[in-house]
């Protein structure tokens, strides 16, 4: 072995190894002059698969290919599509086999990661991240993304404020209080510290003032009605009630409401259209405004089934009546008198048939105008009251139109008798002893207490008929109840624990006089008892007058389709029983209907309706569903069998709908009436219209969508506000 330096066979390798070094970090030190962070092309080729030095032999690398592989560049590098992970901002242009940087194309930024390399390396990403280009393209795109939030916290805190103000006009609305305190309102909010209040001013625009508060009336009226119309678009049959008064700025107004019906659910549901002033009360005047109604949202004719009107000739006429008018439009219409219209006729005119009870109404509204005309008596008469213990009380007023009037005047004397009676034998007064000597009277005081046992009947049948969810099938139930709890009272069979048997406890006889709670009292010759039996019988006369039991009934002949009674009939009672009814129905649905010019095809068919009711009887009674109100069994109906009974889901859509009532007309009058008062009487009746709107159809403030309501009015016009 020599002694001289010892060659290894591994010399040759060491020297190349060396030689890679120092033209790694060559290249490296040129390639950080470059913005991009590429390659210089004049050290390497692009295709990355070989380095060569034209001072040193060439040395061949072997790249080493991963193996998640999206596109080979033409010398076998790859785009890796962990890359999409690692790098947010990097593309991949298939078509092009290149990658570029999207926020420096989108910043406007030339380099090459802009036009695109194919230098597939983690290594090129890495320092075009480092670059200034891409840095500064970064930074330009956060600013953006800071201006952009900060726009938008702006616009946010503008709209918060804008939905403070939306707030305080709907609250004013729902609480029936004049738009003019909206700006007070506000002052107050912000004395409050109400968040983002301030944010309202502009400049000399406060949207505080008056025309502001009507604007944004506006618009919240306009978003519940484009619910409505949602509805009664959806809905396949509408009913609409109607009814006329005169407002105190003397202008005639018609009142609109509307039955629609869910056809998903099932579900009937009432909701006020509108308050329209009229220019009179014909039946072509309100005719029209009621096809105009309808026309401004898109209802044709043929979808209304039905109108609910108080029974006044203008409204039922069928040659110039609104019925009439309506009825050439479409003939499959039918007309319902407002069944607590009609109970009330039956109270007023039984109570007519019997001369004393006519007399003693016209005692009692004697008395109401007696005290109404002098507050001193009014003190007097409660202070009486406070010393016998009496409820404080005042006399009321009869109204014939009011359907509840009688029982509550009536009510109110019976409980402060004694006190009415003791004032008028005190009194000087001419008049007072007129009406002393009819109070300290048997004749009065027993027609007191026999009314208290009478009224309460009918007055419990009128709150049944004034529900706004009044299933149809319990019109027939209710009047047959209450005629027969009227038959018993009349026939004696209950006097015991009635009013009229505790009369028994309160008076007193004695040396051929009688007393009354102390007082002494005229006996008279007239038989209660007779006026009793004649007011009852007068009573169930007019019951079966203004409810006719009828086979050509159509209100009636909805109530079969509650099914009720078919647990406890036979079989063969049940195959028969509901037939006649139907028959009814299909008469007049099954068949084309003629009004004048007018005609309308049938709605449903005949025979197939007849066989779907011999199917549904046994079907509800084996499948248990619940009979005790005609829209829960529907809706079960038209859940699970919906294919196999359409003419009778038609049937009981038309008997869901069906304005056996009109309750809500007069709801509608008492709103009117709170809004339009001697004080706002020269309120627009478009602001009556939007202010009814909302008070009747509007949510409980807590969740109404101020948010939607918001952007529709800022749709309508450019705001100040967002310029």
């Amino acid at each position: 072995m020599s002694s001289g330096k010892r060659k290894t066979p591994c010399d040759g390798s060491v020297k190349s190894k060396k030689r890679t070094v120092l033209h790694y970090f060559s290249v490296s030190q040129r390639s950080d002059n470059n913005n991009d962070g590429t390659i210089d092309d004049s050290t390497t080729q692009s295709d990355g698969a070989s380095v060569k030095n034209t001072e040193q032999s060439d040395i061949e690398i072997t790249e080493y290919k991963p193996v998640d592989q999206t596109e080979s560049s033409t010398s076998g590098r790859v785009f890796q599509s962990k890359w999409f992970s690692l790098f947010s901002w990097v593309t991949f242009n298939e078509e092009k086999n290149v990658m570029q940087c999207s926020l420096c194309l989108k910043h406007r930024k030339v380099n090459t990661l802009t036009e695109g390399t194919s230098n597939f390396r983690t290594s090129t990403l890495t320092r075009h991240a480092d670059g200034k280009d891409h840095k500064a393209a970064v930074l330009a795109e956060n600013m953006k993304s800071d201006f952009v939030t900060a726009i938008k916290n702006v616009t946010n805190e503008k709209e918060n404020a804008l939905s403070v103000a939306m707030r305080s006009v709907y609250w004013l609305a729902k609480e029936n209080l004049p738009l003019h305190k909206h700006s007070s309102l506000m002052e107050f909010l912000k004395i409050n510290d109400c968040p983002n209040i301030d944010k309202l001013s502009q400049g000399h625009v406060t949207y505080t003032s008056d025309s502001t508060a009507n604007d944004m009336l506006e618009t919240l009226a306009s978003s519940i009605r484009g619910n409505i119309n949602m509805m009664l678009t959806k809905s396949p049959f509408i009913s609409i009630f109607a009814d006329e008064s005169t407002d105190i700025g003397m202008q005639k107004k018609l009142v609109v409401y509307a039955r629609v019906l869910d056809p998903d659910t099932y579900k009937p549901s009432t909701h006020f259209i509108e308050n329209v002033k009229i220019a009179n009360g014909t039946g072509k005047a309100v005719a029209e405004a009621l096809i105009s109604c309808l026309e401004e949202r898109d209802v044709p004719m043929s979808k209304v089934m039905g109108l609910g009107s108080d029974g006044a000739k203008v409204m039922t006429g069928k040659k110039e009546g609104v019925t009439g008018y309506l009825m050439r439009k479409n003939p499959m219409m039918l007309n319902f008198h407002c069944i607590a219209h009609r109970l009330a006729l039956v109270s007023s005119q039984a109570a007519s048939d019997v001369p004393y009870i006519k007399e003693f109404q016209e005692t009692l509204t004697g008395m109401f105008y007696f005290f109404k005309a002098s507050a001193n008596r009014c003190e007097k008469l409660a202070s009486i009251q406070s010393l016998l213990e009496e409820p404080t009380l005042k006399v009321r007023e009869i109204h014939e139109v009011r359907w509840m009037s009688i029982y509550k005047a009536v009510e109110s004397v019976y409980r402060t008798l004694d006190s009415l009676i003791t004032l008028f034998a005190n009194e000087k007064d001419a008049k007072a002893k007129g009406y002393s000597r009819k109070l300290a009277n048997h004749k009065f005081i027993a027609t007191t207490y026999m009314l208290m046992d009478i009224l309460p009947i009918i007055t419990e049948m009128c709150l049944v008929f004034q529900k706004t969810d009044l299933d149809v099938a319990m019109v027939q139930v209710s009047v047959d109840n209450c005629i027969a709890t009227l038959e018993k009272y009349k026939n004696g069979d209950t006097l015991q624990n009635t009013y009229l048997g505790q009369l028994k406890e309160h008076l007193i006889e004695t040396d051929g006089k009688m007393y009354f709670k102390g007082h002494l009292i005229t006996k008279t010759p007239q038989d209660v008892n007779k006026n009793r039996v004649q007011f009852i019988e007068s009573l169930i006369a007019k019951l079966n007058d203004r409810f006719p039991k009828k086979d050509s009934n159509i209100m009636y002949a909805y109530g079969v389709l509650g099914l009720r009674p078919i647990s406890f009939l036979s079989k063969s009672d049940l195959e028969a029983w509901g037939n006649e009814k139907i028959e009814v129905l299909c008469t007049h649905f099954g068949t084309t209907q003629q009004h004048g010019e007018g005609e309308t095809d049938p709605i449903i068919d005949t025979e197939k309706t007849k066989q779907e009711w011999n199917q549904l009887k046994p079907l509800v009674l084996n499948s248990g569903y619940p009979r005790d109100k005609l829209s829960v069994l529907w809706s079960l109906i038209n859940s699970y069998h919906k294919d196999d009974f359409p003419n009778l889901l038609t049937l009981a859509g038309l008997a869901l709908t069906a304005p056996i009532h009109t309750a809500d007309c007069e709801r509608g009058f008492s709103g009117q009436n709170r809004i339009k008062t001697s004080y706002r009487n020269r309120i627009k009746p478009s602001t009556v219209d939007d202010l009814l709107t909302v008070s009747l159809e509007g949510l409980p403030v807590k969740e109404f969508n101020f948010s939607e309501s918001v952007k529709i009015w800022k749709a309508k016009k450019q705001r100040k506000i967002f310029s």
